[in-house]
């Protein structure tokens, strides 16, 4: 027999592939965790569960999802968008917005199914929309509810290539604001075209018109918008680029002052720009550096432009390859004179828009189970893409219902820690932990509502005071119905006072506030306490700290009488206590809450004062009752982190212990600001480590019998199902092999 303890000092390689198994030899082995659900690697090494998710609002419909999306006019003044079927909902400050006592929200023409498809670019108050089946729309934010969402007006074009067919196109008039008719020689209209443009020449003029009505293939109504030249017939002419007929760019983005728009049905591969500083400008056959211009990507396949995301460069994502597109020379600023696109990578791009990571643009690969990063290498001057999801291949293979498979949300948290959230199909969340500088790109997944029925279905960033504020829509199955939810992950970083550690979902707090200072006292019939407060009848107080009439001491009363410089201890005489001496505090406390139908017929987990209670169930009203009254309770579903690290290979005396018959007789674990755990080789065989929860949370070492078994394996697991904190900074185990022979 051989005895070793090795020390596992590391967990941010993350949750790794099932096929790492076999490879103690690669250099992320021993960083890495066969298992990490509900629990945030950290870039120093050690993992932290996550915080719990605050319950916001009820969706407007629960049968259909929504997809939430940020909108940041600065740091200061940020909200999150619930875009629905044919709607959006606003939220800020972590709470929804409402007028009138009602949600406020905007109409849109966005279904349920097309969501997920929108793509977005922001400028100050104003978010640009594109969808393939949609003209181009904007969302305008004048004041805190005061929205506008609507079409886009361009101003002369943008348009497909000039005519080549003999078909000629003959107007009823010229002037500006006039409505006439507009006559092909041979079939062309559609009534689809309603919407979009037609430009026409007569000699040197251009003129362009709006098509208002169909009425044949030959003859449409339209609104002249430019005066035409002519009223005669001419074969020079244009149709616009976009229009249900021809359909509408799929993705938009900001570059060099001009508003980009790509990747129509008709056109998949063709980028339009519009002028710099005039967004909605699109004349066409301008020289100058600064007129609108359209580019096509020319290659071997036509493969649709699906994302595109501002660098140096735009960096465009298509079905086949990613390309770079700018001027002529890297120094050079794009023009309709000096433009060149340049493949990068052929790995093919997703739906889901690409993200910027300071240098760096993060995607996700065509088949939606690989994440990719496109770094500049200045030596081949080319964006190369790493697989940061090559350690980790399973952790997108989440289908759902309808055979979808991998991502189909993500954003990007940059503050307390680099994190990117992906949202898998079948509603769990995934987190990279992604420090590109320090090689760190850890995986782990976060599970809600394991048992019940629960499923993230989107994610979105705004930044908040101290750290970003990470927004989650939630399917919920409460009580046997299908709901869902806006929520948001409370504090990741650790909070000065345990009181103040979340770590149940859909949770609420009740908060009584910080004791407060008793200036004096009546000792009669009632008491009376003179303190400022803003108390109200029927609440309830703990007095503690009192002077002299220790008798008032560590009770609770009910309130009576309120002022804001005084309350009544209902029904306490008080004419016979110990004579008063001074000093004392009040806390406003409870035992019976309200508020939780969101959760009705649900059992709870309960976080009081820093410690955890048992589950209750929360009555079909949303109300609870303690045992006790608290000064700080918060209620919410239960979750359970788990953390397994990779199988042990320390003790062979010949080699390697694989395959050897070990026993781990006990853990060493570095825990930091830690209130529960558990650990041992499974679920069904864990011991629970003792913290005392009415100290501080537990920095140091706990030395942790373990109920080792005799076996090949040596597996350890750590479990915490308690709404209560935990991380793990190393795990040192003792470990006897015994050599087979």
């Amino acid at each position: 027999m051989a005895t070793a303890n090795p020390l596992i000092s590391s967990f941010n390689a993350g949750e790794l592939t099932p096929l790492l198994d076999g490879r103690p030899d690669h250099a992320k082995y021993y960083s890495g965790c066969r298992k990490l659900e509900n629990m945030i690697p950290l870039p120093h090494g050690g993992a932290t569960e996550r915080p719990g998710t605050y319950f916001v609002a009820s969706t407007k419909d629960h049968n259909r999802k929504c997809r939430l999306l940020r909108f940041e006019f600065s740091t200061t003044q940020a909200y999150i968008l619930e875009f629905g079927h044919y709607y959006i909902r606003f939220y800020k400050d972590g709470g929804q917005i409402t007028s009138g006592g009602v949600p406020y929200e905007v109409a849109t023409g966005y279904a349920e199914d097309e969501l997920f498809e929108l793509q977005f670019a922001q400028s100050a108050d104003t978010l640009y929309i594109a969808h393939q089946a949609h003209n181009p729309a904007q969302l305008t934010r004048t004041g805190h509810t005061s929205w506008t969402f609507g079409a886009i007006t361009f101003t002369d074009g943008p348009y497909l290539e000039e005519n080549t067919t003999d078909i000629t196109l003959t107007p009823s008039g010229t002037v500006v604001g006039t409505s006439i008719t507009l006559t092909a020689s041979d079939n062309l209209f559609d009534a689809d075209m309603v919407g979009g443009w037609f430009r026409l020449k007569h000699g040197s003029t251009w003129g362009y018109v709006a098509v208002t009505a169909y009425i044949s293939a030959t003859e449409v109504t339209a609104s002249v918008m430019s005066t035409l030249g002519d009223t005669t017939a001419t074969d020079v002419w244009r149709e616009g680029a976009w229009s249900a007929y021809r359909g509408y760019p799929a993705c938009v983005c900001f570059f060099e002052e001009r508003l980009c728009w790509a990747g129509s049905p008709t056109k998949p591969q063709t980028i339009w720009l519009s002028s710099t500083g005039s967004f909605f400008d699109h004349t066409p056959d301008g020289t100058d550096s600064d007129d609108a211009m359209a580019l096509t990507i020319l290659s071997d396949r036509v493969n649709v432009i699906r994302w595109m995301v501002p660098q140096n460069y735009i960096i465009a994502g298509t079905v086949g390859a990613e390309w770079r597109i700018g001027g002529a020379s890297s120094s050079d600023p794009i023009t309709p004179t000096s433009v060149n696109a340049k493949r990068q990578s052929t790995y093919g791009s997703n739906t889901v828009q690409g993200i910027l990571i300071n240098d760096v643009v993060v995607f996700v690969q065509r088949q939606g189970r690989k994440l990719r990063e496109l770094v500049y290498n200045y030596d081949a001057d080319v964006f190369a893409g790493r697989d940061l999801t090559l350690l980790a291949e399973h952790i997108t293979n989440g289908r759902d219902s309808s055979d979808n498979v991998g991502i189909v949300s993500m954003d990007y948290q940059n503050e307390p820690y680099s994190l990117l959230w992906a949202v898998r199909y079948d509603g769990q969340l995934l987190c990279l932990s992604y420090e590109r500088s320090e090689e760190i790109g850890g995986w782990s997944r976060m599970i809600t509502q394991e048992v019940t029925g629960g499923s993230f279905e989107s994610v979105a960033v705004i930044p908040g005071d101290e750290e970003d504020e990470v927004w989650v829509s939630v399917k919920r199955t409460i009580n046997g119905v299908t709901k869902r939810y806006i929520e948001y992950f409370k504090a990741f970083s650790w909070p000065d006072d345990k009181e103040d550690c979340f770590h149940v979902d859909s949770g609420l707090t009740w908060d009584g506030g910080d004791p407060a200072a008793i200036t004096n006292i009546t000792l009669a019939n009632p008491v009376v306490i003179y303190a400022t407060n803003t108390l109200s009848n029927g609440d309830n107080v703990r007095l503690t700290e009192v002077g002299g009439t220790e008798e008032l001491n560590d009770n609770v009363y009910t309130v009576a009488n309120a002022t804001g410089s005084s309350f009544e201890l209902s029904g306490i005489d008080g004419s016979a206590f110990t004579a008063y001496t001074g000093g004392g505090l009040f806390q406003q406390v409870e035992n019976s809450f309200d508020g939780l139908s969101h959760l009705a017929n649900m059992v709870a987990a309960v976080c009081a004062e820093g410690g955890a209670l048992d589950e209750v169930t929360i009555s079909s009203g949303g109300t609870v009752t303690l045992d006790d009254y608290y000064s700080k309770v918060h209620i919410g579903l239960p979750f359970t982190a788990r953390l397994q690290p990779m199988k042990i290979e320390a003790g062979g005396v010949k080699g390697t212990s694989r395959g050897q018959t070990k026993r781990i007789s006990h853990l060493t674990a570095n825990f930091y600001k830690t209130l529960a755990c558990s650990a041992g080789p499974d679920e069904d065989n864990l011991t629970e480590i003792v913290f005392d929860q009415d100290d501080d949370p537990y920095t140091g070492e706990k030395d942790i019998p373990f109920k080792g078994r005799h076996e090949v394996s040596g597996d350890i697991l750590l479990v915490n199902d308690k709404p209560l904190p935990l991380t793990v900074l190393s795990i040192a185990a003792f470990v006897d092999t015994y050599e087979r022979r």
